[in-house]
Parts: C-alpha cells; sequence; structure tokens
C-alpha cells in the first residue's frame, strides 16, 4: 500500500485562498483611492487656511486697513515631495470686506462634489 503526502496544500484550498484575497482586493482599493482623494482635497483646505491665516496676520497690523491696488496673487505651495509631487496654487482677491482665498488642486485628484470646490478650485470667503 502506498502512503500519501499530505505535506502540501490541495488544489481547492490554493483557489479558496485566492479567491479571498481577491474579493478582499475589490472591497479595499476602491477605499484607498477615495482616502488619497481626500487627503489632497485636505492639503488643499489647509493651504487655504494658511492662506487666510496670512491675510488676517497682515490685517492685524493697524498699519494695513485698506486693500488698494490689491492685484490677484498667485501663490505656489508645495504639497508634498517625492514621487508625484506637485503644486497647489493659491490666488487671494475680492475686496476689503470680501476677501476671496481659492486654491487650485494641480493633482486634479479631488473630486468637484465636496463642499466649497468647484471643479478642481476650492473656495473661500473672507468677511
Amino acid at each position: 500500500m502506498k502512503k500519501i503526502n499530505k505535506n502540501g496544500f490541495t488544489l481547492i484550498e490554493i483557489l479558496v485562498v485566492i479567491t479571498i484575497i481577491g474579493i478582499l482586493a475589490t472591497i479595499a482599493i476602491p477605499n484607498f483611492i477615495a482616502y488619497r482623494q481626500q487627503s489632497t482635497c485636505a492639503t488643499a483646505e489647509e493651504d487655504a487656511n494658511s492662506l487666510c491665516l496670512a491675510v488676517h496676520n497682515y490685517f492685524a497690523s493697524p498699519a494695513h486697513t485698506t486693500l488698494t491696488g490689491l492685484t490677484p496673487a498667485q501663490i505656489g505651495f508645495d504639497s508634498f515631495s517625492g514621487f508625484g509631487a506637485h503644486k497647489n496654487t493659491g490666488t487671494i482677491g475680492g475686496s476689503i470686506d470680501n476677501i476671496i482665498v481659492q486654491i487650485t488642486d494641480s493633482s486634479g485628484r479631488c473630486p468637484g462634489n465636496r463642499h466649497g470646490w468647484t471643479g478642481h478650485i476650492y473656495t473661500k470667503i473672507m468677511k
């Protein structure tokens, strides 16, 4: 009588494991992509908050009370460094009553259906 070697996995066991890994991957990959897009949006929104803080600090000085001669300013932000690095650009404009800060997401990853976003541009109005 022949001995059966029980040291390996059967084909069925391997196929079950591969199927489970495939199911987990189809669930996880879209979530990872969504989290990456949300982090890109959050980075641009933080860039807008930084610009608003800079404008607020500018007007905290008693010598700065008007925006005469204001032309829209373009500011570049290093969002992150390394592979896939990009720069968001910020624009400051408007009047003393409504200062408009806009950040353009240069990566194009942020969906336009978030609050405050139109296309790939985030707008924050300081009143």
